[in-house]
């Protein structure tokens, strides 16, 4: 858990318990509201739609990548 250093300075590392209740009271003030929520899952489903709309263009591109390098003579 390299990303609660930030906390480190927030409990005391001799005390197990004070390290797990800052990170709850953390992760209880991170929490995203209903709104967020849903405007968050709005957009990933937009996202994965955009994703599967445009696979094979990216499909294609990752082709003509791969045969361009393919052709590049070796340094």
């Amino acid at each position: 858990m390299d990303h609660v250093l930030l906390l480190r300075p927030l409990y005391d590392e001799r005390f197990p318990a004070s390290f797990t209740a800052v990170v709850d009271q953390f992760l209880k003030a991170a929490r995203l509201g209903p709104d967020l929520t849903a405007e968050l899952g709005r957009l990933s489903g937009l996202a994965a739609s955009t994703r599967e709309r445009y696979a094979a263009d990216y499909a294609r591109a990752a082709a003509l990548i791969a045969q361009r390098t393919a052709l590049q003579p070796e340094a």
